[in-house]
C-alpha cells in the first residue's frame, strides 16, 4: 500500500492576506494623517500672528486707517484657532509618531514573521523531501517484502509438498510394517580350516527337511564280506545289492581280475561302485525331533567319538536351512564336520576314482 503525504499552506497563505491587508490601512491611516497636518500647516501659515501683524502695518503704512474693534475681535478668534490648531497638530504629530513606531515595530515582525515563514517553508521542502525518500524507500521495501512473501510462500508450499510425501511414506512403511512376513533370524556359523578326513568317518543325509543315518560303514563290512566267501570264478562282473539296512540299500558293482605268478594263478576282485538307495524320500527326523535325547540322530550320533571321528553331511538343495541348524548343533557338540552337497536326484555313491571328504 502507497501512501503520499502533501502539505498544504493554505493556512500561511491567508495569515499572509491578512498581515497585507492591515498593512495597507495602516499605510492609508498614516497617508491620511500627513494629509491632515499639511492642512494644518497650511492654515497656521493663514493665521499666523507675524502675517497678521506685518499684514496690519502694511496697511497702517499704506492706508494710515485704524483698526476697528471687530477686526481685534477675528484677531484674537484667529489666535484661538491657532492655538487649537497647533495644539492638535502635535496630538496629531505624536500620533503620527506612535503609528510611525508601530509601523516600525509591526515591520520588525513582518521581518521576524516572513524569516519564521521562510525557515517554516524550507523545513516544510525539508519535509517534503524527507517524506519523498521516505515513500521511495517504502516503495523499496514492499517491493523486498513482495519478493521476500512470494519465497515464503513457495517455501511453505515446497515444506506441504515434502511433508505430503512424507505421510504416504509413513503410510507405507506402516503398511509393510503391519503385512511383513515374520523375520527369520539366521545365525552365523564360521567355517574352520578344512583339512581331508583320515580318521572313521559317519555319514547322514539331509533331504526333505530331514535327517537319517546312512549305514555306508556296514555296507562296506558287508561288501568285504561277500568276497571273502565268492568262489563263482566264472562270473567276471558282479552287480549285487545288499541290504536294507535302517531304511537304505546298497548296491554295488564290482570286477574278478586274475594274475599268473610262478605257475599260480591269483584271483583279485576290484570294487567299481556303489551306492546307497533310500526306500522313500521321506525316512529320517525333523530338526526338533533329532534333538530330542531319544531320537534315532542322537542315538546313531553317540556311535561316533567326537576325538577321532569325522560326520560326513549329504545335503540335498531343499535341505540347505536344516544344513545351518545341524551344523552349529556338531560345532557346538565339538564334531568335526564335512559336506557333501548333492543334486536333488543324484544319489549318495563311492567308488575307488572318487575323492576324500573335507573335513573342518
Amino acid at each position: 500500500m502507497k501512501t503520499r503525504f502533501r502539505h498544504h499552506s493554505r493556512q500561511s497563505e491567508i495569515n499572509q492576506d491578512g498581515q497585507d491587508s492591515f498593512l495597507d490601512i495602516v499605510s492609508n491611516v498614516v497617508g491620511i494623517l500627513i494629509i491632515l497636518v499639511m492642512i494644518a500647516g497650511v492654515q497656521v501659515r493663514a493665521v499666523h500672528p507675524e502675517s497678521s501683524q506685518k499684514n496690519k502695518s502694511e496697511l497702517n503704512e499704506d492706508s494710515s486707517l485704524t483698526v476697528s474693534p471687530l477686526k481685534e475681535k477675528e484677531s484674537i478668534e484667529e489666535k484661538k484657532t491657532y492655538i487649537q490648531i497647533t495644539n492638535d497638530f502635535e496630538k496629531i504629530k505624536e500620533k503620527v509618531l506612535t503609528v510611525k513606531n508601530e509601523v516600525e515595530e509591526l515591520n520588525t515582525q513582518l521581518m521576524l514573521v516572513r524569516q519564521e515563514a521562510d525557515g517554516a517553508d524550507a523545513d516544510h521542502k525539508n519535509l517534503i523531501d524527507n517524506i519523498a525518500k521516505l515513500e521511495a524507500s517504502i516503495e523499496l521495501e514492499s517491493k523486498k517484502l513482495d519478493q521476500s512473501l512470494q519465497t515464503v510462500f513457495e517455501l511453505n508450499q515446497e515444506i506441504n509438498r515434502q511433508n505430503q510425501e512424507k505421510e504416504q511414506l509413513q503410510r507405507t512403511k506402516d503398511s509393510l510394517t503391519q503385512n511383513r512376513p515374520k523375520a527369520t533370524v539366521l545365525e552365523n556359523v564360521p567355517t574352520p580350516l578344512s583339512k581331508k578326513v583320515e580318521g572313521h568317518e559317519g555319514y547322514f543325509r539331509l533331504k526333505n527337511g530331514r535327517i537319517s543315518h546312512v549305514p555306508m560303514n556296514v555296507f562296506v563290512e558287508r561288501v568285504r564280506g561277500y568276497f571273502q566267501n565268492y568262489r563263482d570264478i566264472q562270473n567276471t562282473e558282479i552287480d549285487q545289492t545288499i541290504g536294507p539296512i535302517e531304511q537304505y540299500s546298497f548296491r554295488f558293482l564290482a570286477s574278478l581280475h586274475q594274475s599268473r605268478e610262478k605257475n599260480e594263478i591269483e584271483l583279485i576282485y576290484r570294487f567299481d561302485y556303489g551306492e546307497c538307495l533310500p526306500t522313500n524320500d521321506e525316512i529320517g527326523e525333523s530338526f526338533e525331533m533329532a534333538l530330542k535325547p531319544d531320537s534315532q540322530f542322537r542315538k546313531k550320533l553317540s556311535l561316533y567319538l567326537r576325538e577321532s571321528s569325522t560326520i560326513t553331511l549329504f545335503v540335498y538343495p531343499d535341505s540347505f536351512a536344516l544344513l545351518r541348524d545341524i551344523k552349529a548343533f556338531l560345532i557346538k557338540n565339538n564334531y568335526s564336520i564335512a559336506v557333501r552337497p548333492l543334486a536333488m536326484n543324484q544319489p549318495i555313491a563311492i567308488s575307488p576314482d572318487g575323492t576324500k571328504s573335507v573335513a573342518y
